[in-house]
C-alpha cells in the first residue's frame, strides 16, 4: 500500500477536484441565480467595475466627519442598487437599461481619508496680487463584500 493513498479522499457529489488537488463547487450553469463574478455600478457620478473583495477609493460617503478616529470601529454597511452591468459565472452579461433589476453591490466603509493636497495659485502680474490656496478632497475607501443578483 502506498503511503499517500490514505491521505487522498474522494470528492463529494457537488464538488470536483482538479489535478492539483484544489476543490471547487459546481454551480448549475442554467440557473438564473448563478453567483455574479463582476458588476459595474455608479457611485457619485463615477462608474466602477468591481468583484468581491475589491478596495475602491470613492468620493466621501459619510455624514460630514472626515476623521476616521471617531471612536466606534464598526464598519458602515452600504448597498448600491445602481448596477449598470453584471457578469455571471456562466459567462452571460446582463446590461441594464439603465440599471439591472434585482442586482445590488454591498460594501463596507474601510476608512475615511483625504486625497493629496492640490495647490491653487492665482496671480495678476504687475499688481502685487498672489493667492495660494490648498485643497484636500475627502474620500472614502470601501471594500466590496457581496454582489447580489435576484432575477
Amino acid at each position: 500500500m502506498l503511503s499517500g493513498a490514505s491521505e487522498t479522499g474522494t470528492a463529494s457529489a457537488d464538488h470536483d477536484q482538479t489535478p492539483s488537488g484544489i476543490e471547487y463547487k459546481q454551480t448549475n450553469k442554467n440557473s438564473p441565480l448563478a453567483s455574479p463574478r463582476f458588476a459595474t455600478f455608479t457611485v457619485g457620478n463615477h462608474q466602477y467595475t468591481v468583484k468581491v473583495g475589491d478596495l475602491l477609493t470613492v468620493d466621501y460617503l459619510g455624514d460630514g466627519h472626515h476623521n476616521s478616529d471617531s471612536g466606534d470601529n464598526k464598519p458602515e454597511a452600504l448597498s448600491f442598487d445602481t448596477v449598470q452591468m453584471l457578469g455571471v459565472e456562466d459567462g452571460t452579461v446582463h446590461v441594464g437599461q439603465p440599471y439591472v433589476p434585482g442586482a445590488s453591490v454591498r460594501a463596507e466603509v474601510a476608512t475615511a481619508t483625504r486625497a493629496p493636497k492640490i495647490l491653487v495659485f492665482k496671480k495678476k502680474r504687475r499688481k502685487k496680487y498672489r493667492r495660494l490656496r490648498g485643497h484636500k478632497q475627502p474620500l472614502s475607501k470601501i471594500v466590496v463584500t457581496e454582489i447580489q443578483y435576484h432575477a
